[in-house]
């Protein structure tokens, strides 16, 4: 990770003028009206798209017609969607599920694990409810607390919670549409580079002050220099140049994560596998992949930790760091070329 963080520190955080981000229904849109298509309103946010006298498809807020009824099962269970890639042969993290009430059944398979674990429910709201390098029972316990009270409740979403090795690697979601890896972001926790002139603080400021202007992250209240002073870090000291400063403990932007656009560093084996998880889907023409790479270059030693068919995609639109990449229009593109046969 510090490696990584240290040759992406080179990049400067897109400069967005201020604006907030489009929602996932407004980029759809945008994007079907530039390549000529017509929008109908159905209800809230849920719009046909129409070329002609034909349908073309369709969508709600991340929810596109591209995937299938399983695929969508898939997308709200963990399990499942791991059950999938195991089907096809696809290197998951090894791991397994338990109801709620089964908390000693979980503990047993954490003392037979030989790595630190982690612990999420199976279908979370937002990426919430997950622990990572959990090592001793009582972490174990928390852990479980913590993706109970994350869980979705819904009446298609998984109730259990899930178990999992520990695996290392670069935290990258990839988004693919059809046979091509469209974007692939790389989710970091916020950090600063020093320079050996400024005070740390004066670093953490800046940082924060981009965040905080950011159309996505911007959205989500961070406190990066109490998270700094609870670190033990010494703000008023003269930063060590070149020396990475961790900002947030998490990666979720909710809790100080940024992304880093990485689509064009992604080896072909990579994006091969990342297209193979979408396809080994019943039905997946379009998903965000999670995976853990210990390299960008190649999918040696990479794990892949879900499909999601209703993945955010904005992130893509707007990154902390890189290029800007046009998810949506491929989405639009791909509804079409499917509505011809």
């Amino acid at each position: 990770m510090t490696d990584f963080l240290l040759a992406s520190g080179r990049g400067v955080p897109v400069e967005f003028g201020g604006r907030r981000a489009d929602s996932p229904s407004a980029l759809l849109s945008g994007a079907a009206r530039r390549n000529k298509f017509r929008l109908i309103k159905v209800r809230n946010n849920h719009y046909v798209i129409t070329g002609g006298r034909r349908v073309i498809g369709g969508f709600a807020v991340h929810l596109t017609s591209l995937p299938s009824d399983e695929a969508l099962r898939a997308s709200t269970s963990l399990p499942l969607a791991r059950q999938y890639l195991q089907l096809d042969g696809l290197p998951v993290p090894a791991g397994a599920s338990f109801r709620e009430d089964e908390l000693e059944g979980g503990l047993a398979h954490f003392r037979a694990m030989k790595s630190e674990a982690v612990v999420k429910p199976a279908s979370s709201a937002q990426g919430t409810g997950t622990t990572t390098e959990i090592r001793s029972e009582a972490d174990f316990r928390a852990a479980w607390i913590n993706a109970t009270s994350a869980r979705r409740t819904d009446a298609q979403a998984d109730p259990r919670l899930l178990v999992e090795e520990q695996v290392p690697g670069l935290d990258v979601r990839a988004f693919v549409v059809g046979e091509d890896v469209i974007a692939a972001t790389a989710r970091v926790p916020l950090f600063c580079i020093g320079d050996g002139e400024r005070t740390l603080r004066e670093h953490v400021e800046e940082v924060s002050g981009l965040r905080e202007a950011h159309p996505l992250f911007g959205k989500f209240d961070y406190d990066a220099v109490s998270y700094a002073q609870a670190s033990g870090l010494a703000l008023d000291d003269r930063s060590e140049r070149g020396r990475v400063y961790q900002l947030s403990h998490g990666i979720n932007m909710r809790s100080g994560g940024v992304t880093v656009d990485v689509t064009d560093r992604l080896g072909p084996s990579v994006r091969e596998l990342a297209v193979a998880a979408t396809w080994a889907i019943p039905g997946c023409k379009a998903a965000g992949v999670d995976l853990l790479l210990p390299d960008l270059s190649t999918a040696d030693g990479a794990h892949l930790l879900h499909v999601d068919v209703q993945a955010g995609f904005a992130v893509h639109h707007y990154p902390w760091i890189g290029a800007r990449r046009q998810v949506a229009d491929a989405l639009i593109k791909k509804m079409h070329e499917n509505s011809r046969g």
